[in-house]
């Protein structure tokens, strides 16, 4: 009798081998990926078909990828989600590269019942449910992000870098006259060009000279930038050298030397650098390092 039943048992444990074998070699029809992105981690929670959501997975960057390569294997369909963030659209050129259909989609807050309680694990898990949503055909389920293409981005970037720059600019100068007023003197205008700190120079109380011309370094520095950037569509500052060979022409009152209309910078649209002599009082190139 215990023998019969020891052999019943084992047939019952084969079946069962069998059955989840073949499960396993059914591919599935969609599966579902939310994806919380971090620096050095990804949280995924995966939805097969019209299933439950399975628990949170933690991958490394690169460890992810190999993962989500095999799940084309499973699925005839792939479907994965993030939100935007700092990280951009690099994730999501390299998921529709590989076949995946992949949503970036609006950040928002996924605490519902305000539990005041941010988990990485409850962000993907909202992700893929609401991503099953949307396949499913709820359009509402998430607001998704158009993704500029890689030209369009690149020019994001560079325009939100100069307006950065600017922004800077104006911040310093501000500082200037910030300064200037608490001893006393008015400053008006752009006040850091050569041709007005010349004559202020010589005006100004000697504490306010020394705590502007710092500030007005930094300006010149920035206002390279600016203009870098507008030339050429980035900032390939390399070396010293390339520094001056890709500044634009400032005009007469050019912010980095005193050469003045002997200066590559006045009314030329092609610099010279070898007729170029900076001021030896800034360094363009070591102010820029310690800024970085």
């Amino acid at each position: 009798m215990t023998n019969t039943n020891k052999s019943k048992a084992t047939k019952t444990r084969t079946r069962k081998r069998t059955a989840v074998s073949a499960e396993s070699t059914v591919k599935a029809k969609t599966i579902k990926l939310g994806i919380d992105v971090h620096l050095d981690r990804y949280v995924v929670v995966r939805i097969l078909d019209g299933g439950t959501p399975q628990p949170p997975q933690r991958f490394a960057p690169a460890e992810f990828m190999l993962w989500v390569a095999k799940q084309l294997g499973l699925a005839e369909q792939v479907f994965t989600c993030y939100e935007a963030g700092p990280f951009g659209y690099s994730l999501h050129r390299k998921l529709e590269k590989m076949g995946i259909t992949n949503h970036v989609v609006r950040p928002r807050d996924w605490d519902e019942y305000g539990k005041k309680v941010k988990t990485d694990k409850r962000d993907a898990q909202q992700l893929a449910l609401h991503l099953d949503r949307y396949v499913n055909g709820n359009r509402e389920a998430f607001c998704v992000v158009r993704v500029p293409s890689p030209e369009q981005e690149q020019e994001r970037s560079l325009s939100r870098q100069r307006e950065s720059f600017q922004r800077e600019r104006q911040r310093l100068a501000a500082q200037g006259r910030s300064h200037a007023l608490y001893y006393g003197e008015h400053l008006q205008g752009e006040w850091w060009r050569p041709a007005a700190w010349n004559t202020l120079a010589a005006q100004l109380p000697p504490i306010v000279v020394n705590l502007l011309e710092p500030l007005r370094r930094l300006i010149a520095v920035v206002r390279t930038g600016v203009i870098g950037n507008k030339r050429t569509g980035v900032m390939g500052y390399t070396s010293r050298q390339n520094v001056l060979e890709q500044s634009e022409p400032y005009g007469r009152d050019c912010s980095v030397c005193d050469v003045g209309a002997e200066c590559a910078f006045y009314g030329e649209g092609t610099v010279r650098a070898v007729r170029h002599q900076p001021r030896p009082a800034i360094d363009i190139w070591s102010a820029m390092q310690r800024m970085a």
